[in-house]
């Protein structure tokens, strides 16, 4: 489900903030092991994340300029733009868990109308939505 895949994604972002801030700010790291985690896989798995946010059309230029930063290891700009990321992908999240939510609880209905019989077809469409997602 899409709500999952985004959660994951802002999941990520939180737990490797910390690790960024760090090499920003120089910090000595207690041994060579705590610094291969911060300096190489932070990188690693935040890259992993942000290709599955390309398949989000609203961002997909932000993750296509994130990914490039992330390749640079530009750790100031990659800040930046989590500053401005994380709220814009919280708020997305909660709206499609919030859709998703809908479509679940929808209940196609026949109901008499003019010319025989109507059916709630934002009810059938989001349903439709749901399953292909």
């Amino acid at each position: 489900m899409k709500s999952e895949i985004c959660q994951k994604i802002l999941e990520r972002i939180r737990k490797e903030k910390p690790n960024f801030n760090k090499l920003a700010k120089g910090v000595v790291f207690k041994n060579v092991a705590h610094q291969k985690a911060v300096q190489v896989y932070s990188f690693e798995l935040l890259e992993q994340e942000i290709i599955r946010l390309l398949k989000f059309e609203k961002f997909e230029n932000t993750a296509k300029k994130l990914l490039e930063l992330i390749r640079k290891r530009d750790v100031p700009a990659i800040l930046k733009v989590f500053e401005i990321l994380d709220p814009q992908l919280e708020d997305y999240c909660a709206s499609i868990r919030e859709n998703e939510n809908k479509a679940e609880e929808e209940i196609i209905e026949l109901k008499p109308g003019v010319c025989g019989c109507t059916v709630n077809l934002k009810a059938i469409w989001r349903i439709i939505l749901k399953k292909l997602s």
